[in-house]
């Protein structure tokens, strides 16, 4: 068999990809739960009976192609009409949850007269809410709460929403787990004529596009060079990252586009769909103008490549702005991957991923999954000490860091991962990771390791401390997190505080989560200061505030409520709106197991978020009060 053109869109070959249903984001991630299997009518049926249903998988695993197909069956089976509305097109969108289901259906750009009428009508229908992954977080988030309401209010209609397999918090119990497998080795076998060399041709989206290499990066490239080459090239990666930086949404500026490859290059990827305009009510308003970014590559994987090249070539956006940029504030992980792919040499691959480490450990962890699944720029050593930092967070008291160190372990898919997930206690986590030493170790493992596998009692030496201001990222972070088991003298305890007024924002970040659990006046003292000091997007400022929390937990019972009353008064003018420092506020009080009398001494600050809440925040606040009952009545009734 001939393999795809590039033209062709995924519904033209039969990949006979499986639909996996689950009843919560766990059993998704976990492979060795028994799936529900089902073919595209039997995911129709579910939803007949569900109601809302997340499908997830990665980038480019054919989750619209699958959305429309359902839409298809329920229409002939069914009489279903439907609506398929990207969710980027919800950004500026206000009080979702009252829209009736002709709103919802007068919103899909492509709406149909007689969709519109039906919907008008009262008839069953179908929502498709396209591309979670395409909005930052907290929109994100405000879709799927809306959603829930509809539903309860209108028993007619149903919502499939597609995005990537990540955890959504305070999503309803009622919600079903749909994802899609990877294409069976047979169906690329009739495609390319062998079977798959790398997981990329296991993926609709690369396979359709197969090309020699067969390696997502060069396959994204070879897409985009039908069209630049070059300076041209270049250019168009450059408008892809300013873009992410100008809106923190995947649209593109035509007039930021013609500007840099000019008005033929535009219209030619226009004319062939390879750019894609966007049905919107009104332009796109950046800080500064109204513009017309009221345009899209034909998949976002496009944009993210892009801007993931400009990133990569360009050394100066490897600061905690440039990742929020290409991240959307911390929201995919995926243009961050592809970065790494256009990385040149190895030591520069390695350099990139550690400095991401120092941003966001997660996205860093995520970075090692991709290179794994792809050239493998990343060496063993770094993704031991990666691995081992995600395992040391699993006897967090922070409820919300568990769930989410556990969720990346088992993405990661690797022997030493699922040994690291069913470790009981540090000891054991040691013990697995002594077990999966590559053979190959720098001096900055040894140095690593020796502080991961020193026992607990051990009492912190001035060189931990020292460590703190070192360059290395698996270094410096090594010994916080050392730290934070190591007895602390007066005087090493003295030095970590006087690290918190040290010109570079890493090491200061680092102190603080060092002195988290060592409770003391003296450090509480020392971190309220580094908290009112730095600006409330500094990642300091939430190291400082989490330290603050723990300080306050690991207090005597009797000095918490006046701890806890003297940072509400400290934080208040910084946690009355939506930010940060109000998400980890509302983190840090979920805690297992809970302190005696914990929602007692929290309740002034439950108060105060209260309070400043508005829709969303009430309902993300009345989850956690939930899940804060459940856990005060004890772990048999804990889900």
């Amino acid at each position: 068999m001939k393999r795809a053109n590039p033209s062709e869109s995924t519904a033209d070959v039969p990949y006979r990809y499986q639909i996996r249903v689950a009843n919560s984001f766990e059993a998704v991630l976990d492979r060795r739960s028994v799936y529900g299997h089902v073919e595209v009518d039997g995911l129709a049926e579910g939803l007949r009976r569900w109601a809302c249903v997340l499908l997830q998988a990665p980038g480019g695993a054919g989750k619209t192609f699958t959305a429309n197909r359902v839409r298809q069956c329920l229409a002939a089976d069914h009489g279903f009409w439907s609506a398929m509305i990207p969710a980027v097109t919800l950004i500026d969108a206000t009080e979702l949850s009252t829209w009736t289901a002709g709103q919802w259906a007068e919103a899909d750009p492509n709406a149909q007269a007689s969709s519109v009428a039906a919907a008008w009508a009262g008839d069953p229908g179908l929502i498709v809410i396209d591309g979670l992954n395409e909005v930052d977080r907290l929109t994100g988030q405000g879709i799927l709460e809306a959603v829930a309401p509809v539903t309860a209010i209108d028993s007619q209609l149903s919502f499939l929403i597609t995005d990537r397999l990540v955890r959504r918090t305070n999503v309803s119990t009622f919600w079903r787990y749909a994802t899609l497998g990877p294409v069976p080795p047979e169906v690329v076998r009739e495609v390319t004529g062998s079977l798959p060399t790398t997981e990329a041709m296991s993926i609709p989206f690369y396979l359709r596009r197969h090309s020699q290499g067969g390696v997502a990066h060069e396959i994204l490239r070879e897409s985009i060079t039908r069209f630049v080459t070059g300076e041209d090239f270049a250019a168009l990666a450059e408008v892809s990252f300013r873009s992410y930086e100008e809106y923190g949404r995947r649209s593109l500026d035509r007039e930021m586009i013609v500007a840099s490859v000019g008005r033929g290059v535009w219209q030619t990827m226009v004319d062939a769909r390879f750019v894609v305009e966007e049905k919107r009510a009104a332009p796109v308003r950046s800080a500064n103008r109204t513009t017309q970014a009221n345009f899209r590559f034909e998949h976002h994987l496009l944009q993210d490549f892009l801007a993931g090249l400009h990133l990569a070539t360009h050394r100066e956006l490897w600061t905690d702005h440039g990742f929020d940029t290409l991240s959307l504030k911390a929201s995919s992980f995926d243009a961050l991957a592809l970065s790494l792919t256009q990385v040149l040499t190895k030591p520069d691959a390695e350099e990139l991923v550690e400095t991401v480490y120092n941003w966001n450990f997660y996205a860093a962890a995520y970075m090692l999954q991709e290179d794994r699944a792809g050239i493998r720029q990343i060496s063993e050593a770094v993704g031991v000490a990666l691995l081992g930092a995600l395992a040391e967070k699993r006897f967090d008291d922070v409820v919300p860091t568990v769930v989410r160190v556990e969720d990346a372990l088992r993405v990661n898919q690797s022997s030493l991962a699922a040994g690291l997930l069913e470790a009981r206690d540090r000891s054991e986590v040691v013990s697995a990771l002594l077990d999966h030493l590559p053979n190959d170790q720098p001096d900055w493992f040894q140095t690593w390791l020796e502080q991961f596998s020193r026992p607990d009692e051990a009492i912190a030496q001035n060189s931990d401390v020292e460590a703190l201001r070192l360059p290395s990222p698996m270094v410096g972070w090594g010994a916080s997190n050392a730290l934070r088991r190591f007895g602390l003298s007066q005087q090493i305890g003295a030095e970590i505080r006087r690290l918190l007024s040290h010109p570079n924002d890493t090491v200061r970040w680092r102190a603080a989560h060092a002195l988290g659990p060592h409770a003391s006046r003296e450090n509480f003292e020392a971190l309220s200061e580094a908290l009112a000091a730095e600006p409330d997007e500094s990642w300091v400022a939430y190291g400082a505030l989490r330290a603050i929390f723990e300080q306050i937990r690991k207090m005597p019972g009797r000095e918490r409520p006046g701890l806890l009353r003297t940072l509400t008064d400290q934080i208040a003018g910084r946690i009355g709106e939506p930010g940060p420092l109000r998400a980890e506020t509302m983190r840090c009080v979920e805690v297992a197991p809970l302190p005696e009398h914990w929602h007692q001494d929290i309740e002034p600050l439950l108060t105060l978020l209260w309070e400043t809440a508005d829709d969303s925040g009430a309902e993300d606040l009345a989850a956690l009060a939930g899940r804060l009952r459940q856990r005060k009545r004890g772990p048999s009734n804990v889900d």
